[in-house]
């Protein structure tokens, strides 16, 4: 916090600390930002993570999460955890092509948009990328980084 003087700075400051740090904020910025609706169902080695695209066709990535989760999850996953594919390495990393909707350059990063489970996904690229909007993208998730939460209460499930 900020060295302030006077009770109603003070107050107001204290206000304004709970509006932006506040479990019920938290729980709205993480069901709206970077979040994907999917559903989930158990295989021999592990977890799906079924992904609606717009064309129709499933999206399914596979994690090795043995926790039992519902039905019907967001996905939450921040911009940095999504890549071209070969940029993350490691067991958790998934691809899937994804069809690039907006290309946005800012400086030594490039961020794209893709449609997943009818909301807007973003991911951050290196500027250099030759992605195009229109054009089908292989994009790499990183299901280490991946948080869980429950649709209809914001609960984080993992």
């Amino acid at each position: 916090m900020f060295d302030v003087t006077g009770s109603d700075k003070t107050e107001g400051q204290a206000l304004l600390a709970k509006l932006f740090v506040g479990q019920n904020f938290q729980k709205v910025f993480d069901l709206n930002e970077g979040s994907i609706p999917a559903r989930t169902r158990r295989d021999k080695d592990g977890l799906q993570i079924v992904i609606a695209r717009p064309d129709g066709s499933p999206m399914i990535l596979h994690s090795e999460l043995q926790r039992e989760l519902p039905a019907d999850v967001i996905l939450g996953l921040r911009p940095e955890d999504i890549a071209k594919a070969g940029f993350h390495s490691g067991r958790a990393v998934q691809a899937s092509p994804c069809r690039i909707d907006l290309v946005e350059p800012a400086g030594a990063d490039t961020y794209v948009v893709s449609q997943l489970g009818g909301k807007q996904v973003t991911a951050r690229l290196h500027a250099e990328t030759k992605a195009q909007p229109g054009a089908m993208l292989d994009l790499a998730f990183d299901l280490a980084k991946v948080s869980f939460f429950a649709p209809a209460t914001g609960e984080r499930l993992n």
